[in-house]
């Protein structure tokens, strides 16, 4: 029994038999080719089974070519869509990671200015303790007793670096052998000889490397450092 098949181009296309085709196999294999006329009815039935291709491929072809042609198409269309996207995501992750970078170093300078202003606010006290013990007669080893105490700095936590919403900066190690001469000596010295592997230059095991290591100067010869990487968060509500 024949079937229909629809074509890309929505063309109603009448498709042969081809039920039979799943079968053959087996019909093959049940002939068993031992005279002039089981040879034969072999040359026949190849024969039939080569017919059966050609018709396969006739009204297949047509489809698969259109098939082919759209999804080509689509593919030009959707990068036509896609590569613009994808180059303005680059220049706002550049411009995240720098500013986030900024952002953190600020931060941070601003906690280690907190944390010695508070240093400086705890040794003016002990100061003024010492100064009022002297002035109302405390004895010199009392005076010690204050000077000796552990010096009291409240703890401080400056405002912490602002962070996008709808974006997230996280770590991206990535390394580099800098010195192939200065990394091989290392390795002899340290006997590391696992480390030899990354002379390969295979980027993707020098940067497993670094997400391990995390730090420039822990291997000698190997450049160490992060990237950075933006990635996609929960989005500001409306």
């Amino acid at each position: 029994m024949a079937t229909t098949l629809i074509s890309p181009s929505t063309a109603i296309i009448e498709m042969p038999n081809f039920e039979v085709t799943a079968t053959w196999p087996e019909r093959a294999k049940s002939l068993k080719v031992v005279d002039a006329a089981s040879m034969q009815l072999a040359a026949d039935e190849r024969a039939g089974a080569k017919e059966l291709i050609k018709k396969a491929h006739d009204t297949f072809d047509p489809i698969c070519a259109a098939n082919y042609n759209a999804w080509q198409v689509s593919i030009k269309q959707r990068a036509s869509v896609i590569d613009p996207l994808e180059s303005a995501v680059k220049i706002y992750d550049s411009g995240i990671l720098n500013c986030q970078r900024e952002l953190d170093r600020i931060a941070l300078e601003a906690q280690r200015q907190a944390e010695r202003e508070a240093q400086r606010l705890a040794e003016e006290e002990l100061e003024k303790q010492v100064e009022h013990a002297e002035a109302t007669g405390a004895s010199v080893a009392e005076v010690e007793a204050i000077i000796d105490r552990p010096l009291v700095v409240a703890p401080v936590v400056a405002p912490a670096a602002p962070k996008p919403i709808g974006a997230t900066v996280r770590e991206k190690w990535q390394g580099e052998i800098t010195d192939k001469r200065v990394f091989v000596e290392f390795v002899v010295r340290t006997k590391r000889w696992e480390l030899l592997g990354l002379l390969d230059e295979n980027t993707s095991a020098v940067n497993a490397m670094a997400r391990s290591v995390k730090s420039a100067g822990s291997i000698e010869g190997v450049k160490f450092w992060d990237a950075g990487a933006v990635a996609s968060s929960p989005a500001r509500r409306s």
